[in-house]
C-alpha cells in the first residue's frame, strides 16, 4: 500500500502545481475541453520520452566503446584476468 500512497502524492501535488498555475482547480463544467489537453499532454510526453531515449542510447554508445577498448587492450596485452576484471568492471558500471 506504501507505493500507492506515494503515487497519491505525486497526483495530489501536480493538482495543487496545476491550481496554483491555472488559478483554479480542473473545470468539471464543460468549459475545458479536456480530450484535447490530453492529447496535447500526451504528445508532450512522447517528445520529453524520445529525448530521454536519445540521451541514454548516446550513454549506452559511449560505454559500448570503453568496453570494447578495454577488453582490445586487455587481449593485445594478453592479460586475461585483467580482461575479466575489465569486463566485471565494466558491467558493473553500466548498471543504472
Amino acid at each position: 500500500m506504501e507505493n500507492n500512497k506515494k503515487i497519491l502524492k505525486l497526483i495530489e501535488k501536480r493538482l495543487e502545481f496545476g491550481a496554483k498555475e491555472h488559478g483554479a482547480q480542473v473545470p468539471l463544467d464543460g468549459t475545458r475541453d479536456h480530450l484535447q489537453d490530453a492529447i496535447e499532454e500526451a504528445l508532450d510526453m512522447i517528445v520529453y520520452l524520445a529525448a530521454m531515449l536519445i540521451e541514454i542510447k548516446k550513454k549506452e554508445s559511449k560505454w559500448l566503446k570503453l568496453k570494447r577498448s578495454c577488453i582490445t587492450i586487455c587481449s593485445k596485452l594478453g592479460l586475461t584476468n585483467i580482461k575479466k576484471k575489465c569486463k566485471s568492471w565494466i558491467s558493473s558500471l553500466t548498471t543504472y
